[in-house]
């Protein structure tokens, strides 16, 4: 079982992808140029952002005082798909036409997943050392 994961482990997620995501623009301005940059930067914040929202939804509707947040998380259910599809339009339309620019802004969106994923191993990997 994993124990390191505690209630730090978002901030760490967020500052791991902070790091991976300045290494990534600075790839991606080397190999592709600035569209290709503009790209991972959007699915980037498109992929915090989802995560930062998560974070929020989760935090607010599963507590004991919950009764005051429902109507608010109601609102944050109904509007949750229309505003990612805006979104993820919004960044596609921005790159129309740029084959580098949609190749780094769906690398982009798996930024936290990605992340996430590989503090997961990294700890297994660390348990089963110490073991």
């Amino acid at each position: 079982m994993i124990s390191a994961i505690d209630a730090g482990f978002i901030r760490r997620v967020y500052l791991t992808s902070s790091y991976v995501w300045f290494f990534g623009l600075l790839v991606s301005i080397s190999v592709s140029g600035w569209r290709a940059a503009l790209g991972w930067t959007i699915g980037s914040a498109i992929s915090v952002g989802l995560l930062r929202a998560i974070e929020w939804f989760v935090g607010n509707t599963f507590r004991a005082d919950s009764k005051r947040i429902r109507g608010v998380s109601l609102a944050a259910i109904a509007l949750h798909w229309p505003v990612l599809i805006a979104a993820l339009a919004g960044g596609i339309w921005l790159g129309r036409g740029h084959f580098p620019y949609i190749v780094a802004f769906c690398a982009g969106l798996v930024l936290t997943q990605a992340v996430i994923a590989l503090k997961v191993v990294g700890m297994l990997i660390v348990q089963r050392l110490n073991k």
